[in-house]
């Protein structure tokens, strides 16, 4: 399995990420992700993820919360929630992730293990998210297991299929026994807010191209505007417009990055038909031009 390649997350239009981590035999998959460099945008994924911080410092989210993790800590994303981490204020931060199948641990569906363990966390939806840290030996243990699976799969050895899994099933464990220390108070609503924010994570990626008022989005999961802006906020942690502009500006750099498009043809394809508008935007952003930031991402390619 080795580490995989990264790259690019490719979403579908409810957020979901259409890659595929590992494979039916072995359903998991290592990473190494540098923030600095890309962050990480807000997905889901019927994977449970587990992720330690190397080096520096990020903020991390899911479902609403967000945390500041630094080197030695780290964080299990439940399957199906909504996830994404960006670099802190110094800008440095370096992750290791697996990407995991809960079926890797039981080994099959429907058996005890899976009955037992595996479905009462990945079903309980008010444990989208544990942080980790050392406040608890357990989560220290926990760490430490992440990253010890991590280096077994992504080394290879004789046996690292056994070795892997003994520690993530060690881990998951931990998880089940500590799970009701990490729920949420108001899971209900939780849910419904997680349910509808999907619905418009789907519209904005189907229409960002497109001029789209926060009424259009309140629509699409028929709701009030001011329903639309709390239910966002509290799944996103950001307003709908903030969200869209965002989004808007990644997929710029993407074309700027991957494609020889003029800029005017990439601001409208990003749904800005105001070319001076979308430059402020973007060096307000980037401190630089879209033409100078195109450049300068070469160059560096180049350089590497």
């Amino acid at each position: 399995m080795a580490l995989a390649e990264c790259g690019a997350l490719e979403l579908d239009e409810s957020s979901q990420e259409k890659c595929a981590h590992g494979n039916y035999g072995f359903p998991v998959a290592v990473y190494e992700d540098d923030l600095s460099k890309a962050t990480v945008p807000l997905h889901w994924h019927v994977e449970a993820e587990l992720i330690a911080v190397i080096d520096g410092e990020g903020i991390f989210s899911c479902n609403g919360k967000n945390m500041r993790l630094c080197t030695g800590q780290g964080v299990f994303f439940n399957s199906g929630s909504l996830h994404g981490c960006r670099p802190a204020e110094s800008g440095k931060c370096v992750i290791h992730s697996i990407v995991a199948h809960p079926r890797f641990i039981a080994g099959e569906m429907e058996n005890a293990i899976w009955n037992r363990y595996i479905l009462p966390v990945v079903n309980n939806h008010s444990f989208d998210v544990c942080w980790l840290d050392d406040t608890e030996a357990w989560k220290s243990r926990a760490i430490d297991l992440i990253q010890q699976a991590w280096n077994d799969i992504r080394l290879e050895a004789d046996g690292y299929e056994f070795s892997s899994r003994s520690r993530l099933s060690e881990l998951w464990l931990l998880l089940w026994q500590n799970m009701a220390k990490g729920c949420s108070a108001d899971s209900g609503a939780a849910l419904k807010n997680l349910s509808r924010t999907k619905q418009m994570l789907e519209y904005i990626e189907r229409n960002y191209a497109q001029e789209i008022r926060t009424e259009d989005i309140a629509a699409s999961a028929s709701i009030s505007v001011s329903e639309c802006q709390r239910c966002f906020k509290s799944v996103v942690g950001k307003t709908p417009n903030t969200y869209l502009n965002e989004l808007r500006l990644q997929k710029a750099y993407d074309y700027l990055a991957n494609t020889e498009l003029p800029v005017a043809r990439v601001a409208e394809l990003c749904g800005y038909y105001d070319n001076s508008y979308f430059g402020k935007l973007f060096r307000k952003e980037k401190g630089t031009s879209p033409a100078k930031f195109r450049a300068q991402y070469r160059l560096a390619e180049t350089a590497e």
